[in-house]
């Protein structure tokens, strides 16, 4: 029987409400730490969604305008000891606490406070509240005759039309009636303001309609706090708090209007604020924060340590996935990618997410893909530590050659370049290696890129393409162009950005030719953007004690590491089975992906070979081990792989 706080469990009641926790008293002895208040056990609840744990979630910034949030929990603490403040004091202190949460602007106010209760600390929180709107009231009549010196100063220093003089006239007007008034509400300076400053024939009018309608507002935003309130269902020094840290209470956002509420990368967590402005969308909050792409960064880093913290369970790869959209909706202004993530945050989403295969623990199986002799996570560790400790390329080189079987083919090609490299000039340094193999490695690229260029031109030529076909075949060619032949040697290019180039050009085309082209994109490129990105190590990943070069030797027998995966995607229908699970390397399960069983064993023949290699090493191991049901798993597996590959691979009778 599973227990979950009844806070996170929407109970059935006729308001729907969630029950409020009573006092705290331990269930039994076995149980002292779950007060009955907030534990019982629930027949057939859910966990709490994804969206209520990022609402739950403490210490996180808003990815718009920067300040750190609090959740619902947090601001119900604080409104609750604010409440409970005798004095002026009391109530300092708890301004203090809370801080954190405000826009610097309340630092005035704040200290203002301070300043009174250092001078008379037993001060009532009421007598408090009539200094405060007294002063602002003051604040606001000086306001107004500034702002009248304001339009006086714009009138001598622009040639003003009569009708534009008329209209300043009477916000002066106005504006030295409300000096001497009681104070008007905000709406109505508001609409004075739109009515003739903004009205004006004058490219400068904004200047002017910002600095006086920014200075009023702020002053306003006091005189509103500190106002003694209609409601008395809170205590003063709450309904105060209440006020200035509404606006810092986290809510969950969504992205894209036309994406299911499900999503869960299109939900992003943000302050109450930003959800109120007018133009609440990514490009609307950029022309309004410009700061607001480090913003992000500061969000998704919060975020990491959100999951280092296992504050979203099961959901960790939410951190991998928003910054995707966030892309996107930012017309790529805002580009947080993958690479930019903490080696130990990615870590913990693999382990998190990885498929459990049962064979995971055994050494020396081979990849049933390229055949390479996979690596298990102890095997992993210790090579990790080896190429820590290294002190010379010469070390690096001599566990590269001990361990040889367990470098996939794609990375062959760059161990030999290094050992050339290194004969040639001992003496090389590190980083000059490394700038070699990338130079290398986006010239195989670029050539590659000419190659296929050419491929798709000579195919193109035995059909006739419409006009929109055309368009798109020459925005495809101008893309990877870019993207690919004049990328400079330390530039990560990701295979998952040129697969969308692919889809989004490409894959548009009317032509049934299209799919002819999209097989010579991706047919060998695919793997050599996948070597090349080893090259180019994210800074996260490089740390004190570890060089960049280490990294990519690291990565590389990282990538030899087994690996279950789905035979038939899970995107394409494929089960979440034994029988469609099987065993490979990481590499190939990183250039497989989503690619059906039929296009990717197109791209590598061998493939057909190799799997009853895999499949008769799996059964030798079963039988070795006495495991249960080996023939019956193996078999079912076999049956499944001729199935989805349309028979195009065959583990062979003896399977």
């Amino acid at each position: 029987m599973k227990i979950y706080p009844v806070s996170s469990l929407k109970l059935k009641q006729q308001n729907t409400e969630y029950f409020k926790p009573s006092a705290a008293t331990p269930i039994n002895e076995n149980l002292q730490s779950f007060p009955t208040g907030y534990y019982m056990p629930v027949f057939g609840a859910r966990p709490m969604d994804f969206a209520s744990k990022l609402a739950a979630l403490e210490n996180i910034h808003c990815p718009v305008c920067g300040k750190e949030m609090l959740n619902e929990e947090q601001f119900k603490k604080l409104i609750q000891l604010a409440g409970s403040a005798q004095n002026t004091r009391e109530f300092a202190s708890v301004l203090e606490k809370a801080k954190r949460y405000m826009p610097q602007n309340y630092d005035k106010p704040i200290r203002f406070i301070r300043k009174i209760a250092s001078n008379s600390p037993d001060l009532s929180i009421s007598d408090l509240g009539k200094i405060i709107s007294k002063g602002t009231e003051t604040l606001l009549h000086k306001e107004f005759n500034h702002s009248v010196n304001h339009i006086s100063r714009f009138e001598k220093e622009n040639n003003l039309s009569q009708a534009d003089i008329e209209k300043l006239d009477l916000c002066k007007t106005k504006m030295s009636e409300f000096a001497n008034k009681p104070i008007p509400a905000y709406k109505d300076v508001k609409v004075l303001l739109n009515e003739t400053i903004s009205a004006i024939d004058n490219q400068k009018r904004w200047d002017l309609y910002t600095k006086i309608k920014d200075n009023l507002k702020e002053i306003y935003n006091y005189h509103f706090i500190f106002k003694t309130p209609k409601d008395n269902s809170l205590p003063l020094g709450a309904n105060y708090l209440n006020k200035m840290l509404s606006p810092s209470k986290s809510v969950v956002y969504k992205i894209n209007k036309n994406l299911d509420d499900s999503k869960r990368f299109n939900q992003l967590l943000i302050c109450t604020d930003c959800n109120n402005y007018k133009f609440n969308t990514i490009k609307g909050w950029m022309q309004w924060q410009k700061n607001m792409p480090q913003n992000v960064k500061t969000y998704l880093d919060d975020i990491s340590k959100a999951v280092l913290d296992n504050k979203l369970d099961k959901d960790s790869k939410y951190v991998q996935e928003v910054p995707g959209l966030i892309r996107q909706r930012s017309d790529y202004k805002i580009n947080y990618n993958k690479s930019d993530l903490d080696g130990e945050v990615l870590s913990k989403i693999f382990e998190e997410n990885r498929i459990p295969y049962r064979f995971e623990r055994f050494e020396n199986i081979p990849c049933a893909y390229c055949n390479t002799t996979t690596t298990t996570h102890n095997q992993k560790l210790q090579l990790k530590t080896e190429i820590k400790n290294s002190s010379s390329l010469f070390e690096l080189r001599n566990i590269a050659a001990i361990n040889e079987k367990h470098i996939h083919p794609a990375y062959q090609k760059t161990i030999r370049l290094f050992n050339e490299i290194l004969i040639k000039n001992p003496d090389i340094s590190e980083q000059e290696m490394l700038s070699e193999l990338q130079k290398q490695s986006k010239n195989n690229i670029k050539i590659e890129y000419s190659r296929m260029r050419s491929a798709i031109i000579k195919e193109v030529k035995k059909t006739n393409l419409n006009i929109f076909d055309k368009y798109l075949l020459k925005d495809f060619l101008n893309q990877a162009e870019n993207c690919l032949a004049k990328a400079n040697p330390d530039r990560y290019l990701s295979t998952k950005f040129y697969s969308k180039i692919i889809e989004k050009t490409l894959g548009q085309m009317q032509n049934p030719i299209k799919e002819k082209l999209k097989f010579i994109a991706i047919e060998k490129m695919r793997s050599i953007l996948l070597t090349d990105s080893v090259l180019v190590p994210p800074p996260s990943a490089i740390k004190e004690n570890i060089t960049p070069l280490k990294v990519v030797f690291e990565t590389i027998f990282n990538r030899a590491t087994l690996t279950g995966d789905h035979f038939l995607a899970k995107s394409m229908g494929g089960a979440n089975t034994d029988e469609n699970i099987i065993g490979c390397c990481r590499h190939c399960n990183k250039e497989k992906d989503d690619l059906s069983p039929a296009v990717y064993s197109q791209l590598h023949p061998s493939i057909k070979s190799n799997i009853p290699k895999h499949l008769s090493f799996i059964k030798e191991l079963m039988e070795k081990e006495h495991m249960n049901n080996g023939n019956s798993y193996i078999t079912k597996l076999a049956k499944n792989i001729k199935t989805v590959s349309n028979y195009k691979i065959n583990p062979g009778k003896d399977i």
